[in-house]
């Protein structure tokens, strides 16, 4: 009543088997990722006919890559792991513009952010970049608190530089983006001399003195004490699953070690009243 399902042949396993070792191979997907990413710094020098032919071929690549996967592990398994979710998104990106008619093929633009799309494949050649992933965001939940922080600091700071020195050091505090921009830098103890030298060549004495002041207190309270303790916190997250396997020997151990006391317990209670019996008897 039913067919019954045909056993593929010895050539179709074979060709199967070929299809697999080609592109289910890591090293022969790193070199293609790594080849697109070289090849993307020499791409200006050709033209952008070249360019597109040169990207259809990179993108079929990861679409066999990924009919290869789906067939091994089945759709569901597939896309049951974050990094196959990210990967069918760049591909699926990558395709959507390579047929979207809406660009030509001289616009520069389009090839770039096409290249731009490409490039977020480089991360699979990051070895445990999940864990990196995963330890960024706890990273970036643990230190919110001091995020916000250091933000209301550097909004407080630049308000108080430009309304104490906009007149005097233009190019530093002209306006409060600008202030805000050369708090960001004192922050990240980048250039902050150059502010007290601007001052030191005005005619005012004081100014050379009240700069100073001001940019030791901002450097000492954002970019060693704030900036320290957002990265102290940044790095304990970053290392804390190293410490999974540990915690979770330490839980086992614990666990035995209350068996072994209720086992203990127990045969107290058995030896009393064992002598109890005797006692009596």
């Amino acid at each position: 009543m039913f067919a019954k399902e045909v056993p593929p042949t010895e050539a179709e396993e074979n060709r199967d088997s070929i299809f697999f070792r080609i592109f289910l191979n890591e090293r022969i997907t790193g070199l293609v990722i790594l080849g697109s990413v070289l090849l993307s710094f020499f791409s200006h020098h050709w033209s952008a006919y070249a360019n597109l032919v040169f990207e259809w071929y990179v993108v079929s690549y990861f679409f066999f890559e990924f009919i290869a996967k789906a067939r091994r592990l089945g759709l569901n398994s597939y896309f049951s792991l974050r990094a196959n979710k990210f990967d069918f998104t760049v591909l699926g990106l990558s395709i959507l513009l390579l047929i979207t008619p809406a660009f030509t093929f001289g616009s520069m633009t389009y090839l770039r952010a096409l290249r731009l799309v490409t490039m977020l494949r480089a991360f699979r050649l990051v070895p445990n970049a999940h864990q990196i992933i995963q330890g960024l965001g706890r990273a970036l939940s643990a230190a919110r608190a001091v995020l916000l922080f250091m933000f209301i600091m550097m909004v407080v700071f630049a308000i108080t530089g430009y309304s104490l020195f906009s007149p005097y050091l233009p190019e530093y505090f002209g306006t409060p983006l600008t202030a805000l921009n050369t708090v960001f830098g004192i922050f990240t103890i980048e250039n902050w001399g150059a502010i007290p030298e601007s001052a030191l060549q005005s005619d005012l004495p004081w100014l050379f003195y009240a700069v100073n002041s001001y940019v030791i207190l901002v450097l000492v309270l954002g970019g060693f004490i704030a900036l320290s303790l957002a990265n102290a916190i940044f790095v304990d997250e970053m290392v804390s699953d190293n410490n999974d396997d540990l915690m979770r020997e330490v839980e086992l151990l614990k666990q035995q070690n209350e068996s072994i006391i209720e086992l203990l317990k127990h045969h107290q209670l058995g030896v009393k009243g064992t002598g109890a019996v005797h006692g009596k008897e």
